[in-house]
């Protein structure tokens, strides 16, 4: 999608609003520029030799001077300005909506590879950018158009050869501004990444604040940090400089474009026998002319300064995803669920498969036990299943559908995850559940927390469930980010889950209390139990073990055990009071 499309996508919700914006600033785009004209007219009063007739003539003037100033406070400082303000802020509303939807669209992939800080500098960037575009433009291009075309049609009213003089004269001025600003474009969008990878720097630096201090790192990040920051600077001085040469050589075209006009009025006056009202107003509307024009060429500035940066931000939050939904994709209704990896082959980078033609089956009820050694593929086997990335061959079917033919969000709403390093949203622990059941009753949330052992803990919390929990939940401990996580797989009552090490952060006493709500939240599902302490595998009826992308064992703990040479019995002989001592008492 194009910044254009973006816009006009947009524009379509509120086109009602927009549409009388129109109106009400083209009237006030075609009354200002008649100021000039219709106070000249008191000029020409002057050149009334009767003295009652010039001063009933002063009178009516005056009178329509009044009018026309409390018209132009109407339709300018109250009509445009308010309809300006109620179209520009529900416009914004309805782009930052579309972004943060298109953001949240991308695959894990696009977030591994950009830093987060700098996609929210880019969103912010770019929303921000795009009401200073449409602001300027209004007032710093439209209007002084307006002005400049109303002010020559007056003029060719009465000397069409001075109108057409003074038109010639701007056409090599906008012809010069045309070229500056395309190298000063350029200079803003190399600008604008230089400040985006270094505001990216920041608040990745920030964010990792801990680690920088407790590795006595400071200043090497302090150096990355700055070689960047001087890397901005440079390009925004680079930019600056020329902006301040080219705005030297425009006032300079300005001064030019002024005396030629004063010659040309002086001739035509002369020649055409201009009438001293008229004359008057060609004068006073000089100054307007090079105001204008100067506002045009400030624009002209503004815009490839503005529209290098929106470019620049836009590149990187429109990136096609790669992962997206068929037009027609399907919705999955669903108590219990099979999975079926059939021929799977993927690779993170061509020509480097971490799996080729992998194929296995799990029944509704299943549960898994996922082990292998670092690198075996077991993450990229549950990343793939939640379709944070695609297959390169083969597919993945739950109840017999491709799940490239599932609505993503109807996916993931199948599938229940407990992480491993389980992150929180800044917000009070009731929403932090909420979301994986937004129409959870208040029961229902206390009785998942309950059953996840974590009720207790919030109770003592000085505002129990309203409590906020920080940024990416700091304020918990990970055992206790980690039971919230399992709540909130309780509440979301999914036929498949995901469990990635779900105790690998508890206690001794924590996991063994909440072995039972485990135990009661894996009933009747599909799971997939992703394994480094293989003591956490007491419920497994299936342990699948993968070594180098293939499924080297396959069997129930008993029968894996048994095997002398096998590689889950050696796992588990390097874990002591493991899975092996639990077996062998079994």
């Amino acid at each position: 999608m194009t910044i254009t499309r973006l816009i006009l996508k947009n524009l379509k919700k509120c086109r009602k609003l927009f549409i009388l914006f129109c109106l009400a600033f083209l009237l006030t785009c075609i009354i200002l520029p008649l100021e000039g004209w219709i106070v000249s007219r008191l000029v020409g009063c002057f050149e009334i030799e009767d003295k009652m007739q010039a001063l009933q003539n002063c009178l009516i003037i005056m009178q329509t001077i009044i009018a026309y100033y409390l018209l132009r406070a109407l339709v300018n400082g109250f009509f445009a300005s308010y309809i300006k303000e109620a179209f520009s802020h529900t416009f914004i509303s309805y782009l930052i909506a579309d972004i943060f939807a298109s953001v949240h669209a991308h695959s894990v992939r696009y977030f591994d590879d950009e830093m987060s800080g700098r996609i929210s500098t880019a969103v912010n960037g770019f929303a921000r950018g795009l009401v200073s575009a449409f602001t300027n433009t209004c007032y710093m291009l439209v209007r002084p158009l307006c002005t400049l075309i109303v002010s020559f049609a007056i003029i060719a009213a009465f000397s069409p050869a001075l109108s057409l003089s003074l038109l010639a004269l701007n056409i090599p001025y906008f012809f010069a501004v045309y070229k500056v600003n395309r190298r000063f474009f350029t200079l803003s969008n190399d600008r604008t990444k230089a400040e985006n990878k270094a505001s990216g720097i920041l608040v990745d630096s920030i964010a990792n604040a801990s680690l920088v201090k407790y590795s006595g790192s400071f200043f090497t990040e302090q150096l990355y940090f700055y070689k960047h920051l001087k890397q901005a600077y440079r390009l925004h001085a680079a930019q600056g400089k020329y902006q301040t040469f080219s705005r030297f050589a425009f006032h300079a075209a300005d001064t030019v474009f002024l005396s030629v006009s004063i010659l040309l009025i002086l001739f035509f006056a002369k020649r055409d026998n201009i009438a001293l009202d008229n004359l008057f107003y060609v004068y006073t509307t000089l100054s307007g002319m090079v105001l204008s024009i100067m506002l045009i060429n400030n624009f002209s500035q503004f815009s490839a300064s503005l529209f290098g940066s929106l470019k620049a931000n836009f590149d990187i939050i429109n990136l096609p995803p790669d992962i997206s939904e068929k037009e027609n994709a399907k919705t999955l209704h669903a108590s219990k669920a099979s999975i079926t990896f059939q021929n799977v082959s993927f690779s993170y980078v061509k020509d480097r498969p971490v799996f080729q033609n992998l194929n296995l089956k799990i029944e509704p009820g299943q549960k898994i036990g996922l082990v292998g050694h670092s690198g075996s593929g077991k993450s990229t086997l549950v990343n793939l299943l939640l379709r944070s990335y695609d297959v390169t061959a083969g597919k993945i079917l739950i109840n017999h559908t491709d799940i490239r033919d599932l609505k993503l969000r109807s996916l993931h709403q199948n599938v229940a995850v407990v992480p491993q390093d389980t992150s929180l949203l800044n917000r009070s622990i009731t929403e932090n559940l909420r979301i994986a059941n937004p129409k959870a009753t208040t029961e229902q949330i206390r009785n998942a927390a309950r059953l996840a052992c974590i009720h207790d803990t919030i109770m003592k919390l000085l505002q129990g469930y309203d409590s906020v929990v920080g940024e990416r939940g700091i304020l918990l401990s990970g055992g206790e980010r980690q039971r919230i996580a399992i709540a909130r797989a309780i509440l979301q009552n999914a036929p498949v889950l995901i469990l990635d090490e779900a105790t690998s952060a508890l206690d001794s006493q924590s996991e063994s209390l909440i072995e039972k709500a485990l135990q009661n939240l894996i009933k009747d599902k599909t799971v997939i139990a992703v394994a480094h302490r293989l003591s956490t595998l007491h419920h497994m009826n299936r342990i699948i073990v993968l070594d180098n992308g293939k499924i080297a064992e396959d069997g129930s703990p008993a029968e894996l055990l048994n095997r002398p040479d096998g590689i889950f019995r050696k796992l588990c002989q390097m874990q002591n009071n493991g899975y092996l001592t639990y077996g062998e008492n079994q």
